[in-house]
């Protein structure tokens, strides 16, 4: 071995003092043909010598990177071939570059990739050995074979090497090839680099490390034998220590450094990267699956905001599970930047939980009542109603379509605010049937709603009460564009162009947020009168505590309860943040006591506890307003016979709206009975302002507020004053004893109940015990089941006229 190295050198040598006599003969007046020849072969030479450098030097896949706002690690996933290999860092750590030049090439930042010195030392070493001990390799000529993926090493591969590493050092700068370097370096196992080397061993950012940390990092890649951190541990420690020590005598830390240093254990094994945003990491991996090299992002997540929602969700997930109740999801946004701040796809896995790993802040789920407040803000715009207007909550059927409040009751009238306040089905869908179906889902999809993919006639009445599905990534961006409305035209005048839109996740990601519209979807007036019944939700029963916290902080907030119980929403917004919470089973599974209110509300009030508090709230849009009129008593716009009126700031279709209808005028005797010119004198009238309802709405309206005053009777010689009844019930008699038969089949029969109305198509609405059943028209028959025991049956018909017969069923 020793004589072949001594004659490759010598061979060598002789050719190199042949070039270079040629070179001198031609130089000295060689043949034109001749120096045509070299001067073609230099020119050719020079153009390899240009293109030889590979572009990009590194072609290999990276692994995810996902950072917070602030830079701080989020997580990460592995690259496509299996290493852990973070991207290239804009800078080097000042630490590493100390290191890995003191220990690896000391003239690093003196030659120009080739260190001629190093060069005779080794050949010196390895001639005088009889084989290869020292390569003489430059962190240049490392860069190069790491690029070239570590060919073999031969005296050509070296030689191809030595070529590259100086065209590199032509090209780039010695802290970018020091970058280069530190980045695709081998630091054991499938780490690969120093960012993420720093993480698997040590658990923190580069910057952070030590210098005994930094120069373990830094002895790793020149030593395989020790990349298991397990084995030769004493190998390890000595070949840190001489580096520790050489760092001392270079001057680069002082002796109680290099002291301290020598105390610090080594690490005992790889470590787990952070994992903080699991579900938005796969979200993120999802959207750049078309990428061929997957490289760090930067996202508008708050690390310290994302750990305090971690810990909320996964500690009410501990609890709801009791119940049953698997998975909740939440997101932050911040309003002002329209940007996601923290993001937490599910409950961590525990015990008796399942479906953990599904993202549900993606997931198309049933809206419950979540729809309401866009209804309520449309039709204000619309003056399709007033804020304080009467909406009509009576027994009602759409074609076979009859909703029904959450308590099973009804009120005959609510105030439009009320009605949304508290969440009152009814009221809501007469709201949507005389706003018209299809224009609300057109009006939907405009401010985001890219879940209704569907006609609106395929949704019906039932997208107010959740026919429809959403998700809460979509639902937030909605939600916060309804506050971004009073927001900006209270700052500009003007709105944003393109208020509602999707949220960002991604820093510097495309958004149309920074330009100015005239328009708007939702005007900003009834943006604010909606908040502003938002914020009058009434809390019972496990949410009487927020009250207290309401004191300190001012909130709106919505929640929604799919059919079935499968799916429970919580949505607050403030002037600066938008919390949207769902909690429910992944697979569809219903509870029972899974709502809104009770099960998804608790979180939403936890995570505004710990976000940045303000008491203050939305100033009233004033120039999007006008002085408007109201009657009191109806809350629409002042009719001739309203006595109570008030100018109120509406928003300027206001002035569109209708005029009250429920305030008239009466004729009453001296008794106070009702009569008219057909047998009462005119001039001994007393003329009388009343408010009154129709029929059917004041038979409801009356059970639940025993103030108000019906319409005095009729004096029995005035025209219709007779008070004679339209209706009889022909079936049952009064206190009727009913005995129900067996049918052939076994089941229990059933009860035909008749009545006759002196006005066939007359509407009756039909109740047993206080509870609807149904309505009638044209025949009047309802056929019954009712359990043993004493019954009551009332009948009441759109003119407001009552019929109640009490019976008894035997068994």
């Amino acid at each position: 071995m020793k004589d072949k190295l001594y004659s490759f050198f010598s061979i060598f040598y002789s050719y190199i003092l042949s070039l270079l006599n040629k070179a001198k003969n031609w130089l000295n007046g060689g043949k034109k043909y001749h120096r045509k020849t070299i001067l073609g072969i230099l020119f050719l030479l020079s153009i390899i010598y240009y293109f030889c450098l590979p572009s990009p030097l590194f072609n290999v896949p990276y692994s995810l990177i996902v950072n917070a706002k602030d830079t701080r690690l989020l997580g990460a996933r592995i690259a496509k071939d299996g290493q852990w290999r973070f991207p290239e860092k804009g800078t080097i750590a000042p630490k590493f570059k100390d290191c890995i030049t003191i220990f690896e090439d000391k003239r690093f930042f003196k030659h120009f990739g080739l260190d001629f010195l190093a060069l005779g030392r080794a050949a010196k070493l390895n001639v005088s050995k009889g084989k290869i001990l020292s390569g003489a390799s430059t962190l240049t000529m490392q860069t190069i074979r790491l690029a070239r993926k570590n060919q073999s090493r031969s005296f050509f591969e070296k030689f191809i090497e030595i070529v590259l590493a100086t065209r590199l050092e032509f090209k780039y700068s010695k802290n970018e090839i020091l970058r280069l370097y530190a980045a695709h370096a081998p630091f054991g196992g499938n780490v690969v680099g120093i960012e993420a080397a720093a993480w698997k061993y040590f658990g923190k950012p580069v910057e952070q490390l030590t210098w005994a940390e930094m120069s373990v990092i830094a002895v790793l890649p020149n030593s395989p034998s020790l990349i298991h951190l397990g084995k030769n541990r004493q190998k390890l420690l000595k070949k840190r220590n001489f580096l520790l020590l050489k760092l001392k005598d270079s001057g680069k830390i002082s002796q109680e450094e290099y002291e301290l240093s020598l105390l610090e254990p080594l690490p005992e094994k790889p470590k787990n990267l952070p994992n903080i945003t699991p579900h938005l990491m796969d979200y993120l991996s999802i959207q750049n699956k078309n990428q061929r090299l997957i490289k760090q992002i930067q996202t508008t997540i708050d690390y310290d905001l994302q750990n305090h929602l971690n810990n909320e969700i996964n500690l009410y997930g501990s609890q709801i599970v009791r119940n049953g109740v698997c998975n909740a999801a939440a997101i932050i946004l911040d309003i002002n930047t329209n940007e996601i701040v923290a993001y937490s796809g599910n409950t961590a896995k525990i015990p008796g939980s399942r479906d953990n790993d599904v993202n549900m802040i993606h997931a198309q789920r049933s809206t419950g009542s979540i729809l309401k407040p866009f209804l309520y803000a449309f039709s204000l715009d619309d003056a399709e109603i007033l804020p304080e207007s009467y909406l009509s909550d009576i027994p009602a059927n759409y074609s076979g379509f009859s909703p029904k409040n959450s308590e099973r009751s009804y009120e005959g009238v609510v105030r439009a605010s009320t009605a949304l306040s508290r969440s009152l089905n009814v009221p809501m869908v007469r709201l949507l049937y005389d706003y018209g179906q299809p224009k609300f889902h057109s009006q939907l999809q405009q401010i985001g709603m890219k879940s209704l993919t569907k006609t609106a006639k395929h949704y019906g009445l039932s997208l107010i009460l959740g026919g429809a599905e959403t998700n809460l990534w979509e639902i937030s961006g909605m939600y916060s564009g309804l506050v971004r409305s009073v927001k900006d035209y209270n700052q500009h005048r003007f709105y944003r162009n393109r208020t509602y839109e999707e949220p960002k996740v991604i820093v510097d990601s495309l958004s149309g947020y920074h330009f100015i519209n005239k328009n708007s979807p939702i005007s900003a007036s009834s943006a604010y009168f909606t908040l502003e019944a938002m914020k009058d939700v009434k809390r019972t029963g496990v949410e009487s505590a927020w009250e207290y916290f309401a004191s300190s902080r001012k909130i709106a907030w919505k929640t929604g309860t799919s059919f079935g119980n499968r799916d429970a929403w919580a949505i607050g917004c403030t002037k600066d943040y938008v919390v949207a919470v769902w909690v429910g089973n992944a697979d569809g599974e219903g509870r029972p006591e899974m709502t809104g209110t009770f099960t998804a509300s608790p979180l939403l009030f936890h995570i505004f506890n710990f976000l940045p508090s303000s008491t203050t709230w939305f100033e009233k849009p004033v120039r999007d307003m006008e002085k408007n009129d109201v009657c009191m008593e109806s809350g629409y716009l002042a009719g001739q016979y309203c006595s109570k009126i008030s100018p109120i700031l509406l928003g300027k279709s206001a002035k569109k709206g209708k005029v009250c209808s429920f305030c008239r005028i009466i004729h009453l005797d001296d008794e106070g009975f009702q009569v008219n010119a057909n047998c009462y004198s005119p001039l001994e009238m007393i003329n009388k302002y009343i408010f009154t309802l129709p029929p059917t709405e004041e038979h409801y309206f009356s059970l639940t507020h025993p103030t108000y005053k019906k319409l005095p009777t009729w004096k029995l010689e005035c025209e219709n004053g007779q008070n004679s009844s339209a209706m009889e019930l022909e079936y049952p008699k009064l206190n009727s004893k009913i005995y129900i038969p067996i049918t052939l089949s076994g089941e229990k029969g059933k009860t035909l109940f008749v009545l006759n109305h002196r006005n066939p198509k007359t509407l009756v609405y039909w109740h047993l015990d206080q509870e609807f059943i149904g309505t009638t028209s044209f025949i009047h028959e309802m056929a019954m089941n009712p359990i043993p025991g004493q019954h009551t049956l009332v009948l009441v018909d759109e003119l407001g006229e009552r019929i109640e017969r009490k019976f008894s069923i035997e068994k």
